[in-house]
Formats: C-alpha cells, sequence, structure tokens
C-alpha cells in the first residue's frame, strides 16, 4: 500500500515533506545534529485540516507524541460492539 503523504529529498535524504517542512524550522535554531534528533525524537507533525497532502506551514502543527495521540483517540468512534473503528 503506497503512502497518502508527499515525499522529498531534504539534505539527501528521502523523508515525507511535511518532516521536511518540520526540520526547516527546528535548523533554524542552533542545535547540533544530536540534539535537534533528540528534539525530533519526541515531536510529531499533525496535519490540522486532515489532508496528508496539504504541507502549508499554517496547516501543520508541532505536538508531543501524546498529544497527538489524544487528539486522535477523541476522534476514533466505536462501532455497536465497543471497538474502536
Amino acid at each position: 500500500m503506497e503512502s497518502s503523504y508527499k515525499s522529498c529529498r531534504y539534505n539527501g535524504k528521502r523523508m515525507r515533506q511535511h518532516r521536511a517542512v518540520f526540520l526547516s524550522i527546528v535548523e533554524k535554531f542552533s542545535f547540533t545534529k544530536s540534539e535537534r534528533d533528540e528534539y525530533m525524537s519526541g515531536f510529531v507533525v499533525h496535519h490540522i485540516n486532515g489532508d496528508k497532502k496539504d504541507n502549508r506551514r499554517c496547516n501543520l502543527r508541532f505536538m508531543s507524541r501524546r498529544a497527538h495521540a489524544r487528539l486522535h483517540s477523541k476522534q476514533r468512534h466505536r462501532n455497536n460492539l465497543g471497538r474502536f473503528i
């Protein structure tokens, strides 16, 4: 199954485009590579409008993994057996 996320090359690496936007912002701060990688490991990029292909900066929100999971768990629905669908 092919991902619905756009991808690109950033600093010679292939990655999802929304992560490259995140990196371009983080790299403006004076982090070492190891500091940047540690910082990034705790965060995800959330598409505010839900469109995975809309990588405009105004549509991207940087969130902790915990907050992102909490946000999406509120959006999930249960079927008549009580299971998430």
